[in-house]
């Protein structure tokens, strides 16, 4: 009994200690940083300065080639991008669907129908923005 409460409660535990540990490390970070500049350090050059190494010219749109997923991030007037959202939060909403199914029709699979139209919206609005 004790075992059923104590391993959800230290798993949580472990978690959160982990996520507040990184942002810890973060916050002395930047605290050192903003330390260092107040000293007097040089983050690197600024801009206009003409001792400062020129930027790399920009690659024409026709030899570059996308790293994906590393791609320039999406707008939200981007018919792809849309897409891609519509499809991941499809997918989101079907599995929570299928996974709430497992306890029975009920309110809480709105849990799952929610997000799974939301997604089915987005992609429907991404392929009616195509432009021919």
């Amino acid at each position: 009994m004790i075992a059923g409460i104590l391993v959800p409660v230290l798993s949580l535990a472990v978690i959160f200690g982990f996520i507040g540990w990184i942002r810890y490390l973060r916050h002395l970070e930047s605290r050192a940083y903003y330390e260092a500049l107040a000293r007097g350090a040089n983050p690197g050059p600024a801009e206009g300065d003409p001792d400062a190494a020129a930027p790399p010219p920009p690659v024409p749109p026709a030899l570059r080639r996308p790293v994906w997923p590393l791609e320039a991030p999406a707008t939200e007037h981007d018919p792809r991008g849309l897409l891609r959202r519509g499809c991941i939060t499809g997918a989101v909403g079907l599995a929570l669907l299928l996974g709430l199914l497992t306890i029975g029709i009920g309110p809480w699979l709105l849990a799952g129908l929610i997000p799974l139209f939301v997604g089915l919206a987005e992609i429907l609005f991404a392929l009616l923005d195509r432009t021919p």
